[in-house]
């Protein structure tokens, strides 16, 4: 009798053990598995959020494969759930990445039809991504423009000027049979006529479009194709610009499915929003960037950093420019003000940033102000752009102001043709440059674009956003 009691009272204490051991590990698969058990939509406080009506068409203009995914993956499964129509037009296949390609296929990208065939693969992982996010083929619309390009399309490729030529697949033109325009010229007005067909076809009452502050030129070049084209067929639609690449953000890198997904630190002239994610579409977010392999494969930690609660959209408020002068500067923080970690030594010495901006109208001129971190050294020029629109002139006919001022000169273009140097004025002292031109050389427009940035050779070391200027003629 006592052995059998002294049995129960082992196999009761081993029992005990096991339920334990069973509860840790029950807790333990929580813990490590909280963002996709936990059904609450998290929010961060301080950002109000995007809002969809049952009414809304939603247009999504992603500069490449997986771009859909990275900024609007939550979106795209939030508009499904509503019943709300979604499109995503992407405006490159993609074919100018040599490391993934290199690493995906394992030999080096070295002939075009290499890089044809990353557009052709991309393209492919674009319509298994937007699948496994609830959308179909006929959802998405591939424009086929020149990866790495666009934004040279933007600057030089007008009117007469001849189309670019791509550096890697060589080609002029759209080289892909199922893009909407094959065999378009690279021209920026056949960007133009692609993105304005499909809005008059699609109908949007939201765009989400790569942000005018993003760092690759790509994404900036797409921001102004889109804004334009919705001037010129006077389409009122909500602007919603999402950023990719951004200078030491987001923070932290890596996959951090419960943090918030934060803007860019510095917030001067912009109203942020967020669209919160329930846990199930953060991973299915997930699992549609990861149908991205070649990017993935190649860049995954940055990728990762994307798979937040939340994603963010922002956009600066239009400038209304008169007499008085409008400091336009971005508020950035230390980090963002330090040379990019990639920059080798060399370029880190030469790093020069824009540290403030301001812009006005004078005597029927505008009138733009840089300053800069450092004097001017040799290798190191400011570019400024100026693009004018005026609701009864074609834009493609409207002047494309290019300004470069180095340490001893400068010059003024309309795309690649020089103007006389005279008819702009540019003052230089060691760290500010005040730059007046006339509103005629830009083609007395009602409305400008303008940009800047400073670089060494191919290389950009700062950039100043896209801005919107509305010319206020009564305030002159």
């Amino acid at each position: 009798m006592l052995n059998e009691n002294y049995m129960d009272g082992n196999n009761l204490k081993k029992n005990m053990k096991i339920i334990v051991i069973l509860i840790l590990l029950m807790l333990f698969v929580i813990y490590f598995n909280w963002s996709t058990l936990n059904p609450f939509i998290p929010d961060n406080p301080n950002v109000p959020n995007v809002v969809l009506s049952n009414n809304d068409r939603i247009l999504i203009m992603a500069p490449h494969p997986d771009d859909e995914s990275i900024a609007t993956g939550g979106l795209i499964q939030n508009a499904i759930d509503k019943g709300i129509p979604v499109h995503v037009v992407f405006l490159t296949n993609g074919d100018f990445n040599v490391w993934s390609y290199t690493l995906y296929e394992k030999i080096p990208m070295l002939t075009s039809s290499q890089a044809l065939e990353l557009g052709e693969i991309r393209r492919q992982e674009a319509l298994n991504a937007i699948k496994e996010l609830g959308l179909s083929e006929k959802d998405a619309t591939f424009l086929g423009y020149p990866d790495y390009g666009t934004s040279e399309i933007l600057y030089y490729h007008w009117g007469n000027n001849p189309p670019y030529q791509s550096i890697l697949t060589r080609k002029t033109e759209v080289p892909y049979s199922k893009a909407l325009s094959p065999r378009a010229p690279y021209k920026g007005e056949s960007i133009m006529k692609d993105i304005e067909a499909v809005i008059n076809d699609f109908g949007p009452t939201k765009i989400f479009v790569s942000h005018p502050d993003d760092h690759h030129p790509d994404h900036r070049a797409m921001f102004v194709f889109t804004i334009v084209s919705l001037w010129e067929i006077r389409k009122e639609v909500e602007i919603y610009p999402y950023v990719v690449h951004y200078r030491n953000w987001p923070l932290p890198l890596g996959y951090h499915p419960n943090y918030f997904l934060d803007p860019p630190s510095y917030d001067y002239g912009i109203v942020w929003k967020e669209l919160p994610m329930k846990s199930i579409n953060v991973q299915t977010k997930f699992s549609a960037l990861k149908k991205h392999v070649t990017q993935y494969e190649a860049n995954k930690k940055y990728l990762n950093s994307f798979i937040r609660t939340n994603e963010v959209y922002g956009n600066f408020e239009d400038i209304s420019l008169g007499i008085t002068q409008v400091d336009i500067s971005l508020n950035k923080n230390q980090i963002q003000k330090s040379p990019p970690q990639e920059f080798n030594d060399s370029q880190k010495d030469a790093f020069v940033r824009i540290e403030a901006q301001s812009v006005k109208i004078e005597n029927d001129k505008l009138v733009l102000r840089y300053a800069i971190s450092e004097p001017f050294k040799e290798r190191i020029d400011l570019f400024v752009y100026v693009y004018g629109y005026k609701r009864d002139t074609d834009f493609s006919k409207m002047p494309k102001i290019n300004i470069k001022v180095d340490l001893n000169n400068y010059g003024v273009y309309d795309q690649k043709t020089p103007i006389p140097k005279e008819n702009c004025e540019v003052k230089k002292t060691p760290t500010e440059i005040i730059i007046k031109i006339p509103l005629k050389i830009i083609g007395n427009p009602d409305k400008i674009l303008f940009s800047a940035r400073t670089a060494m050779g191919p290389l950009s070391l700062d950039l100043m956003p896209w801005r919107i200027g509305i010319i206020d003629t009564d305030g002159q």
